[in-house]
């Protein structure tokens, strides 16, 4: 390798929300120290705040086995070109957000030829599935940063020390003090449907039937906002729903969020980012059904929401796989349209913000990563 570059950092970012995550992260390393370069895979925010991405993530944001083994060789081919642009620059520190099917064999192909300083940022949801990767954890990371309180203890029992700063959705979402819906002339309505190609194509049917019937229903007195993440293309989400029938945005969950009463979220971490505003949702998710079968045997957890699973019950409501339909959908949406949520809905959600931190998790994250003295929860 050739001699080490110490001011710059490799940063890995696989999908939409690892892109989020990214950029807030690496605007807090560059306040601590000016003179970091980044350079990697992310997205456009990444970008934004001084990545030389080496190539798009749009092509990296595929979920579940069937999906990925559609795309196999194209990952095998980056994967090639991380390893090499990683040996020609021979970066300070690698930093791997997340994304842990790919993220986790560039850690043990660089293990193998060098002794680059990894830090993994988001740990992979071991305490759901795969367990046995926290052998590959413990020989190939050596610095793990969580973002649930719980995750601390988990890897404490497996003798592995990790670092918790917070949760970064904090820092980017704010609560909402939010009374109900009934009162209100027009009643405006969030969609989160996903910011995968397979997630768009397996929910926009179901919520773009559901949309109609509710348009029909009650006309201008309802407005519905689907929230289009940057990968996906207009004309995509415009093949299942009217522009007539429904605002098609590019603005962030957060932003749409502040608009919204209320919203239908595709279970990942936007399902997290809009609970946490206290607003009530929906959480819809929908499979491949070897994928989902494969899931239901392997998964060790009751709830796909991350709001459900940090609380250990179902304080939002989940229609996944077969459960979402129409009917099913138009019900929930009718519930969580015409009735105040409850004091205990607005108790679970306090329980669950105060879990998270109290904010500035990039920040404290970021001095850890450049070597500042900090004191870790």
């Amino acid at each position: 390798m050739n001699k080490k570059n110490n001011h710059k950092i490799f940063i890995i970012a696989g999908e939409a929300s690892g892109d989020l995550h990214g950029s807030g992260l690496m605007r807090s390393i560059k306040a601590c120290n000016p003179n970091i370069i980044f350079s990697g895979l992310g997205g456009e925010k990444m970008e934004k705040e001084g990545l030389e991405s080496i190539v798009s993530i749009d092509k990296l944001a595929v979920m579940g086995f069937v999906e990925v083994a559609k795309n196999l060789s194209f990952f095998l081919n980056l994967e090639k070109l991380i390893i090499k642009n990683i040996v020609s620059t021979n970066p300070k520190k690698i930093i791997l957000i997340d994304y842990p099917g790919f993220n986790l064999r560039i850690a043990q192909k660089i293990k193998k030829i060098s002794n680059i300083q990894i830090t993994y940022y988001i740990s992979p949801q071991l305490w759901a599935w795969k367990e046995k990767r926290v052998e590959i954890i413990r020989n190939n990371i050596d610095d793990m940063i969580v973002v649930f309180p719980f995750e601390k203890q988990w890897y404490k029992k497996r003798n592995i020390d990790v670092k918790y700063f917070g949760n970064p959705i904090i820092d980017n979402c704010k609560p909402y003090n939010f009374s109900g819906n009934s009162s209100k002339e027009i009643i405006n309505v969030a969609i989160c449907p996903g910011s995968r190609e397979q997630e768009i194509y397996r929910h926009m049917p179901v919520i773009s039937k559901t949309i109609k019937n509710f348009k029909n229903e009650m006309g201008d007195k309802i407005q519905f906002i689907i929230v289009r993440a940057k990968n996906i293309k207009e004309k995509t989400i415009l093949s299942y729903v009217n522009s007539s029938d429904a605002i098609i945005s590019e603005e962030s969950i957060f932003t749409v969020f502040e608009k919204a009463d209320c919203g239908v979220v595709a279970s990942g971490t936007a399902s997290l980012e809009c609970a946490i505003t206290k607003k009530p949702i929906v959480v819809i998710y929908k499979m491949s059904w070897i994928s989902w079968l494969i899931t239901k045997i392997f998964v060790n957890v009751k709830f796909a929401c991350i709001a459900n699973i940090l609380m250990n019950k179902k304080i939002i409501p989940e229609l996944l796989q077969a459960e979402l339909t129409v009917k099913n959908l138009s019900k929930h949406l009718k519930n969580i349209i015409s009735l105040k949520p409850s004091n205990e809905y607005q108790q679970n959600i306090d329980s669950l913000i105060a879990s998270l931190g109290d904010g500035n998790s990039y920040e404290n994250t970021a001095k850890y990563i450049v070597g500042s003295s900090l004191n870790v929860k």
